[in-house]
């Protein structure tokens, strides 16, 4: 994902949960100065770990997205509740 430097204080990360019409948005702050962004749209091994679990969980129902904010990093995870896990 990236790499950031730490402040001088404890670094305190922040994880949001929002409801969905079909499932959850989960988005995951990390604070601080980003140092290098993403290298490849591919990432690396972390990266390439995570998104294969999101595919073994959620079958093509999910999405990743990140970027700098001017707090530091987001990652927004969108997961959508496949209709046999609804009960339908």
């Amino acid at each position: 994902m990236l790499h950031q430097q730490a402040g001088e204080q404890a670094t305190v990360f922040s994880l949001f949960g929002a409801p969905l019409a079909e499932g959850m948005r989960y988005t995951f702050l990390s604070p601080e100065i980003v140092r290098s962004p993403v290298a490849s749209a591919n990432g690396g091994t972390g990266l390439r770990y995570i998104k294969a679990r999101l595919e073994e969980g959620w079958p093509g129902n999910w999405t990743f997205a990140q970027r700098s904010v001017p707090e530091g990093w987001e990652t927004v995870i969108e997961l959508r509740l496949q209709r046999e896990r609804l009960g339908s």
